[in-house]
C-alpha cells in the first residue's frame, strides 16, 4: 500500500509524496521536526514562507534526506465557527512554496477573528460587523481558489449551504444581542433620571442664605411698623 505523512500548522496542512509505509514514517519524524522547529522560534527575517523552506530543508537533511525527496504539498484550512459551524474549507492542494504564499495572503484578512466561534458571538462583535466578517470570509473562500486557477463556484455554494444551516443560531444570539443592548441603554436612561432627580432634590434643599436672613427680619420689621404707629 501507499502512504503519505503530513502535520498541521496554522492553518496550514504539509504532506509529503505518497510512499512505502517505512519511508512515510521517516519523512513524517521529518515533518514533526519541522512544526516542532517552527513553533519554538516564531521571530524570524523574511515571508514565512521563505522561512519554512528552509527549516523543512534543514529537518530532511539532518536525517540524511532532501526537499526534492519529499516532494511536499501544502494546503490551508480556513476556519469561521461563527459562519459555518464545525465545518472546514480546504483550499485546492498546491507544490509550491510561492503558491502557498498566495493561498495564506488569502486567508489573512479573517484570521484576525477566526477564534470567536464558541457561545454568542455577538457579545464581542455586533450585527452589522457579523455581516461585514461574513463578507470578508466569503471573499476568503473564493480567493484561495482564485489564486490557483479555480473555479469558486462549487466552495462559495457549500460555505453559503453551511451558512444557511446555521440560520436558528443566529437568530438566537441576536435575539440575546437585542435584549442585552435595550437593557445597557434602560439602564443608561435609568442612571440619567435618577441622577437628575439626585440633582434637583440636592438644589431643593440648598436654600440663599441671604433669603434665610431676610425671612428672620420680616417679623421683626412687622413689631417695628406696629410699634411706630
Amino acid at each position: 500500500g501507499y502512504y503519505t505523512a503530513g502535520v498541521g500548522l496554522d492553518w496550514i496542512q504539509i504532506n509529503s509524496r505518497c510512499c512505502d509505509l517505512a519511508t512515510a514514517l521517516e519523512y513524517l519524524v521529518i515533518l514533526t521536526s519541522t512544526r516542532h522547529k517552527l513553533q519554538e522560534h516564531t521571530r524570524w527575517q523574511g515571508a514565512f514562507e521563505e522561512h519554512l523552506e528552509q527549516t523543512l530543508t534543514a529537518s530532511a537533511a539532518e536525517h540524511g534526506r532532501t526537499l526534492e525527496e519529499l516532494k511536499v504539498r501544502f494546503r490551508v484550512i480556513l476556519l469561521g465557527g461563527m459562519f459555518i459551524g464545525e465545518n472546514q474549507v480546504c483550499s485546492p492542494i498546491v507544490h509550491s512554496f510561492e503558491s502557498l504564499c498566495k493561498l495564506r495572503q488569502c486567508m489573512e484578512p479573517v484570521r484576525a477573528f477566526r477564534n470567536i466561534s464558541g457561545g454568542n458571538f455577538f457579545k464581542s462583535i455586533s450585527p452589522s460587523e457579523f455581516q461585514d466578517r461574513w463578507e470578508q470570509f466569503q471573499k476568503s473562500v473564493a480567493g484561495m481558489f482564485q489564486v490557483v486557477g479555480r473555479d469558486t463556484k462549487q466552495p462559495l455554494l457549500r460555505v453559503r449551504t453551511w451558512y444557511d444551516a446555521r440560520r436558528h443560531v443566529r437568530a438566537k444570539y441576536l435575539q440575546q444581542w437585542e435584549r442585552h443592548s435595550m437593557a445597557f441603554h434602560d439602564k443608561k436612561k435609568h442612571r440619567f433620571l435618577t441622577n437628575t432627580y439626585r440633582f434637583w432634590k440636592r438644589s431643593k434643599k440648598w436654600r440663599n442664605p441671604l433669603a434665610d436672613n431676610l425671612a428672620a427680619l420680616k417679623p421683626l420689621l412687622v413689631r417695628w411698623q406696629n410699634i411706630l404707629q
